[in-house]
C-alpha cells in the first residue's frame, strides 16, 4: 500500500501519506476507519501529505471525494503537504470550492501543518 494513515486523537486530526500509486484497495482501507475517527471525534482535521503519486485509480477517487463531501461538514481545516509543482495548483483551486479552511504547506513545513491543523477550529465554512 502506498498509503498511510494515522490517527492523532488528542489533537483531533488524521495524517494520510502517499507515496505512490493510489488504488482502490487504498481508499476502501481508508474510508472506514476516516468515518469511524470522524463518527468518534464529532470533527476533525485532515492533513494529507504528498511526497509523491503515480497512477490513481479515477473511479476509486471520485467515489473518495463523494464520500469527502458528505463528511465536509464535520471538518474544521484541511491541509495539503508536498513539494510537487504541479499539485499546488489544484489543491488551491479546490480550497477556493470548499468550506473548509484549508492550506498548502512545503514538505520542510510539516511541523507548521501539523500545529495548524491541531488548533482547535469550529467545523465548517470559515470567513476569510
Amino acid at each position: 500500500m502506498s498509503v498511510g494513515f494515522t490517527e492523532h486523537p488528542k489533537a483531533g486530526y488524521v495524517e494520510i501519506v502517499v507515496d505512490g500509486t493510489v488504488g482502490k484497495a487504498d481508499f476502501d482501507a481508508i474510508m472506514p476507519r476516516l468515518e469511524a475517527f470522524i463518527a468518534a471525534q464529532g470533527e476533525i482535521s485532515v492533513l494529507k501529505v504528498v511526497r509523491g503519486i503515480g497512477f490513481v485509480n479515477l473511479p476509486a477517487a471520485l467515489g473518495n471525494a463523494w464520500s469527502g463531501l458528505q463528511t465536509m461538514s464535520r471538518l474544521r481545516r484541511a491541509a495539503l503537504v508536498t513539494d510537487l509543482p504541479w499539485l499546488v495548483p489544484f489543491a488551491g483551486a479546490a480550497a477556493m470550492l470548499s468550506p473548509v479552511e484549508t492550506r498548502v504547506f512545503g514538505l520542510a513545513e510539516l511541523e507548521e501543518a501539523r500545529a495548524w491543523v491541531s488548533e482547535k477550529t469550529p467545523a465548517g465554512p470559515q470567513s476569510a
